[in-house]
């Protein structure tokens, strides 16, 4: 990090500052979590949203973002379209349905990702 010349370059490097440690403190929390399902496998088949944030290194608003998308979900062209558009660069429109996935299995909005993992299945069958 470089040495502000303002108060305003201050005040910027002072947020992002405060995200990365929001971000540690959430991670710090799972990580233990995510260790233990790592070392038993077949737990990773069914993740938690709270994994799925650690894995793809997800921030609150990243999922209330995608949370909105499975919400608003009317086909699988746009919601990959959407995905792609995510700033996230650790989530891709491919890992996206392992998050859908940690929706479904924590029973969030579980008949719109039910129909997207089945519009996923289906196009990816058709390929």
């Amino acid at each position: 990090m470089t040495r502000p010349n303002t108060l305003d370059e201050l005040a910027q490097q002072i947020a992002q500052l405060q995200n990365d440690i929001a971000r540690l403190k959430r991670h710090n929390f799972t990580l233990i979590t995510l260790i233990g399902n790592l070392i038993d496998g077949e737990k990773l088949k069914s993740p938690s949203i709270m994994e799925i944030s650690v894995i793809y290194d997800l921030m609150g608003d990243e999922l209330q973002s995608i949370r909105a998308m499975i919400a608003d979900y009317q086909d699988l062209a746009s919601f990959t379209e959407q995905a792609n558009q995510l700033p996230n660069p650790n989530i891709s429109a491919d890992s996206i349905m392992f998050v859908v996935q940690a929706f479904l299995n924590n029973g969030t909005l579980s008949e719109q990702c039910a129909k997207i993992l089945s519009d996923y299945d289906n196009a990816k069958q058709s390929k």
